[in-house]
């Protein structure tokens, strides 16, 4: 009889340890210290918070700051969005949004940041992507530090990596190579460059397609063509320097 007691007392403190350990379906926050539930537990469902804090994170989010150590998936709308792992949704964030793992979806704030990899809309002031975006990034200042395909627009826009798609703001700038377009006021590409660039003044490590500019910049020519007032092709073949138009093919 006792040892059945036991067991049966046993397996009601794991069952309660169970339920407790669930993902609560409603959260309710002041802070993160003063909140329905607790800090170190996951939601599924909604979060109401001024300032609320949980580990995963599945559902609705509304209110002022939200937070979640774990991986987020669904809607986060408040003024502050923090996110530790993944964010898998809608991120909007009236001041700023942040998120240190991989993002897939929609991302939007004055200042909009992905620690990881994007796929989707990046959309802010200012967009800063630290791994490789596939999508679209329009803003005042957009900057993606790895490889980047689709469009970048606002008026500075930075690729650290490799470029393929469309970039157009008043500066533009890729660190690798470039195939596509470049449009804007001045345009630079350090790496090789497949494509078209049209701009004030235009400039590339190695050009294979159309420079159409006032002034055409490229450390070598190979199957390009330079159409402006000065054209330079610094391995001067066959020439350094026209007026015009100048070519290598």
């Amino acid at each position: 009889m006792m040892k059945r007691i036991i067991a049966l007392t046993a397996m009601c403190v794991l069952l309660t340890a169970g339920m407790a350990r669930a993902d609560a379906p409603l959260q309710l926050a002041l802070t993160e210290d003063i909140q329905m539930v607790p800090k170190d537990q996951s939601i599924k469902g909604l979060r109401l918070n001024i300032y609320g804090a949980n580990d995963n994170v599945m559902g609705l989010s509304l209110g002022f700051i939200h937070k979640s150590t774990g991986n987020t998936s669904g809607v986060e709308l408040g003024l502050v969005n923090l996110t530790e792992g993944e964010f898998h949704g809608l991120q909007g964030g009236w001041i700023y949004s942040n998120t240190e793992g991989r993002f897939i979806g929609l991302q939007g704030a004055i200042v909009a940041n992905a620690g990881g990899d994007f796929t989707g809309l990046q959309h802010g002031l200012v967009n800063n992507t630290e791994g490789n975006f596939k999508g679209v990034q329009p803003g005042i200042v957009s900057i993606t530090k790895g490889d980047h395909s689709g469009w970048q627009g606002g008026i500075v826009t930075w690729t650290e990596g490799r470029f393929i798609g469309l970039q157009s703001g008043i500066v533009n700038i890729t660190k690798g190579d470039n195939s596509g377009v470049q449009v804007g006021g001045f345009n630079k590409t350090e790496g090789v460059f497949k494509g078209i660039q049209l701009g004030l003044v235009n400039s590339t490590g190695e050009t294979n397609g159309l420079q159409l500019g006032f002034i055409n910049h490229s450390k070598m020519l190979n199957g390009g063509l330079q159409i402006g007032l000065g054209n330079i092709n610094e391995n001067k073949e066959p020439f350094g320097f026209l007026p015009i138009l100048n070519w290598s093919f």
